[in-house]
């Protein structure tokens, strides 16, 4: 259950983290160069003066997808193999000649 939860605000933080602050994720401040965390870039900032707060979230998006696509592939991959081999067309056929 604690993992459900944490899935849960992970989406929910990719989906709204970012415009939370209101800083765009490729926004370059080069007054603000390595910041340390503070009232306004919560995870301060790197190298170039981005927000890493809003590119956090920004990455946490493309990592979410990713991770769903997969699952869903190897679901649906697999789902389809074993359905066709042991249920599926070729039904009462032996596909390994070594045990007929």
């Amino acid at each position: 259950m604690t993992g459900l939860a944490l899935i849960i605000i992970m989406i929910i933080m990719a989906a709204f983290g970012p415009k939370i602050n209101g800083f765009k994720y490729y926004e370059q401040d080069y007054e603000k160069i390595n910041l340390k965390p503070n009232d306004i870039h919560w995870f301060g900032t790197d190298e170039l003066g981005r927000d890493l707060f809003t590119r956090t979230w920004y990455g946490a998006r493309y990592s979410l997808f990713i991770g769903v696509a997969a699952v869903i592939y190897r679901f649906c991959n697999w789902s389809f193999i074993r359905w066709y081999f042991w249920n599926g067309f070729k039904k009462n056929r032996c596909y390994y000649d070594a045990y007929c």
